[in-house]
């Protein structure tokens, strides 16, 4: 009879709770109509709101992650510029003690001209002989590029570094040290030195050119020679150098280097002639665009660039539509957008437009335009997107796209409105960062748009950095 009890217990329980579980799944008709109470979240809304911004889980990163996630997050900080993040960044770089995190830190703070690193990086720099080189190059260009002073030990020490192996490291701390208040007799004592190593003395004969003081020309004169043909290196090193230093006595020195037999020694002997404005200096650049080597045809193509040789444009756009190598094609473009001549853009905007001109080209043309000439390059970057709108994965939209999202300029903001509207979230991405990096505040209510949930996260974070921008 217990037994019997015991079982009609059991059955009800299972009954009732059998019947709570049917009442539970029987759908709410109040709720279908009215959806869930004013003022809570649904289930999925409380979880993608606990989601912190891409921003914050980088933050949090540099704060609190191991040291393998963060040297992997930096390089990606340093690609995109995001200055939200220098003062974890700055601390990291003054505490960290681990190689590969000091040396993306240190990338990020040079990238970001941030000083806030100098005294940690001159503290590195003296212990260079218990650190890994690699780390202590890194560090001595990012001391230089952001125009620290190192002190009268730290200028020993970097003479130290400049007299020994690895080349890299010894050619970085050379250039630190010649970019303080080193005058040209210390260079040149420097460069005499008997186991001074080849890439320093060479890197020696570029601070020279850089400085661009005429009492060097003796010295460098010198290195190759009366009459000599230069053949090593160091020589080419000090063509250049001639070249930079404006001196005109030069002149014939490096003209006869355009005979050489040295494919390598032309080129150098091209590039140097960037100085001088003479009669004898233009017709030898001209003729240098016929040499049978691209990297000579290459050279007298920046040359002229750099001079804005304007008598060059015929040659220059024969060059772009019909030169062999595509390498000098290529440098042909930049250079019309250089020489900015109402006649090259009209040659190259229309080459620009034609879908049959090579991939490569056509991305090079759409990028010299956009930042040589936006105001007029957009009414045929405009046509593109159109022609290019309903084609899968566009790689001629991606090239406007990525150049458009780097580029500043004003003219740009028809582009950037088409940009945002388009349905591939890669390409609304290049509108959005356009968007905020021109501070094109009319387009605040589309940026908000792609910033709500729902949107792809690519897109909401690009969208909230733009509005932050603006």
């Amino acid at each position: 009879m217990y037994g019997m009890r015991f079982v009609h217990h059991v059955v009800l329980l299972f009954l009732i709770v059998s019947a709570g579980s049917l009442v539970a799944q029987v759908p709410d008709e109040t709720a279908d109509q009215t959806g869930d109470l004013p003022g809570e979240p649904t289930a999925t809304q409380a979880v993608r709101d606990s989601t912190p911004p891409e921003i914050e889980v980088w933050r949090e990163t540099l704060l609190y992650g191991i040291n393998s996630e963060v040297a992997e997050l930096l390089p990606r900080l340093t690609r995109e510029r995001r200055d939200e993040l220098a003062p974890e960044v700055e601390e990291l770089f003054n505490t960290a003690t681990d190689r590969r995190v000091l040396q993306a830190a240190a990338e990020y703070l040079r990238a970001l001209e941030l000083p806030g690193g100098h005294q940690r990086a001159f503290l590195l720099v003296q212990e260079y002989f218990d650190r890994p080189s690699d780390l202590i190059t890194t560090i001595l260009g990012y001391l230089r590029e952001t125009k620290a002073t190192p002190d009268e030990e730290t200028r020993e020490i970097l003479r130290e570094i400049s007299r020994m192996e690895p080349p890299a490291r010894a050619v970085a701390a050379l250039r630190l040290y010649a970019a303080g208040t080193t005058d040209i007799e210390e260079l040149v004592d420097l460069y005499r030195e008997t186991l001074i190593p080849e890439d320093v003395q060479g890197q020696i004969l570029v601070e020279l050119g850089t400085r661009g003081d005429p009492r060097a020309f003796e010295f460098v004169a010198e290195i190759i020679g009366e009459d000599e043909e230069a053949t090593t290196v160091l020589q080419r090193y000090a063509i250049d150098t001639l070249g930079k230093l404006g001196d005109e006595r030069a002149i014939p020195i490096i003209l006869r280097q355009l005979d050489s037999s040295d494919s390598m020694t032309r080129a150098y002997a091209v590039n140097a002639l960037t100085g001088f404005d003479t009669v004898e200096t233009n017709r030898a650049i001209l003729a240098s665009l016929r040499d049978q080597f691209w990297r000579v045809r290459v050279a007298a193509l920046q040359t002229i660039a750099e001079r804005a040789l304007e008598e060059a444009l015929p040659a220059v756009l024969y060059m772009m539509r019909r030169d062999p190598e595509r390498r000098v094609r290529l440098e042909a473009i930049r250079t019309v957008g250089k020489l900015d001549d109402d006649r090259g853009w009209d040659v190259l905007l229309e080459r620009m437009a034609d879908a049959r001109t090579n991939l490569e080209e056509r991305s090079a043309m759409i990028d010299v335009a956009i930042r040589s000439n936006a105001s007029r390059a957009v009414p045929a970057i405009l046509e593109i997107v159109q022609t290019e709108w309903d084609k899968s994965n566009s790689r001629v939209l991606d090239a406007i796209g990525r150049t458009v999202s780097t580029a500043e300029d004003r003219a740009l903001a028809p582009v950037v409105e088409q940009l945002l509207h388009h349905p591939n979230f890669i390409i609304q991405i290049y509108g959005a960062r356009a968007a905020g990096r021109n501070t094109f505040s009319q387009y605040s209510e589309q940026l908000r748009a792609l910033s709500e949930d729902g949107v792809h996260r690519m897109i909401r974070d690009a969208a909230s950095a733009a509005l932050q921008r603006l």
